[in-house]
């Protein structure tokens, strides 16, 4: 809704909420939370900081993990920063769980980079995989545009 200043405050205070009960997983998706809000306002300095306090978590959750390494994807687009964006892309399918759906959510972002970079061949592949494995209807249709164009 772009109540981005009372979101932030929300977001600090679940974090010392988090901390005050050591309860490790708000904490970090707190943290998370913030990374996004710093993200959305163009602050890519601070956003890559809160996302590399995630990964950095020795205690931080499989799922907080990959939506590190996401936020960091988006932050290394918007820099053209390919390589960077390329690392943590692959990295997510690492904390992607058995769950089919996961891991097509993580070839689109894949897909999209490769779109992204110039590399069509690997997009499609990508959309490809992420078309077999996705049990979503709105999610297939997206793959399927994005695999015939």
């Amino acid at each position: 809704l772009g109540l981005l200043d009372p979101a932030l405050l929300m977001y600090e205070s679940a974090m010392q909420l988090g901390l005050r009960y050591e309860d490790e997983w708000l904490r970090w998706r707190s943290e998370l939370g913030i990374g996004v809000l710093h993200q959305a306002r163009g602050n890519y300095p601070s956003a890559r900081r809160s996302f590399g306090l995630v990964l950095s978590a020795p205690t931080a959750h499989p799922e907080l993990l990959l939506a590190a390494h996401q936020g960091l994807v988006s932050a290394a687009i918007a820099a053209k920063d390919y390589s960077t964006a390329l690392r943590h892309g692959w990295a997510m399918l690492e904390y992607a769980d058995d769950r089919s759906a996961t891991k097509a959510e993580v070839l689109c972002v894949l897909g999209g980079l490769c779109t992204e970079i110039g590399c069509p061949s690997a997009a499609v592949g990508a959309f490809s995989v992420a078309l077999s494995l996705s049990e979503h209807t709105h999610q297939r249709w997206f793959l399927l545009r994005e695999t015939l164009t």
